[in-house]
């Protein structure tokens, strides 16, 4: 699609962008065009593939290993996100632990008559758990905590490779199942 010119040119050479408010200006143009492409075409609303990132890439002039990378860094920032998410649960499952020893520790306690050492531990306890409640719900995730867990295998994707597993319930493909020893004088 050409550009239309209306007699701007003159206004346009005497402006001056630096390069963060050109791809400011540019990422606008780019989700103005999009929307307007939307609303003429409400019906097709298809998800793009990367297939189609790379033609559009190499129209812009980006090379490919770019558009690689920002999908690379894009799935780490989706899968850093789920590995927070296992962070969080496991964090509200200590704070519940904590916190249920708490209270069974105060209620001996109450049931039992305190004594002043016993009693220093309920408080204890009860600091621990709301420490481990902070913990849980308001303190911030950093990345390299969340680089380090590893995310339960999911049923149907193979948990080496990532491929297709054997049935929906398996967390191996094929290739990385467990066979078991083979019996002498059985033909594999």
């Amino acid at each position: 699609m050409p550009l239309e010119h209306h007699g701007a040119e003159t206004e346009a050479a005497s402006v001056r962008l630096s390069p963060d408010e050109l791809q400011a200006l540019m990422s606008d143009a780019i989700r103005r065009h999009g929307q307007a492409e939307r609303a003429a075409d409400p019906v097709d609303r298809s998800l793009a593939t990367l297939d189609d990132a790379y033609e559009i890439a190499r129209q812009l002039n980006i090379p490919e290993e770019h558009v690689r990378a920002a999908v690379a860094e894009r799935q780490k920032g989706k899968l850093r996100e789920q590995k927070r998410e296992v962070i969080r649960r496991r964090r509200q499952r200590h704070f519940f632990a904590t916190l249920g020893i708490a209270l069974i520790a105060t209620l001996g306690l109450l049931i039992g008559g305190m004594q002043v050492s016993l009693g220093g531990l309920a408080v204890l306890l009860w600091v621990a758990a709301l420490i481990l409640g902070f913990q849980a719900k308001a303190a911030r995730i950093a990345d390299a905590d969340a680089d380090r867990v590893d995310l339960p295998p999911q049923p149907g994707t193979c948990r080496v490779c990532g491929a297709a597993a054997y049935n929906e319930r398996a967390t191996f493909c094929d290739q990385h199942r467990y066979r078991g020893p083979r019996s002498p004088g059985v033909a594999a």
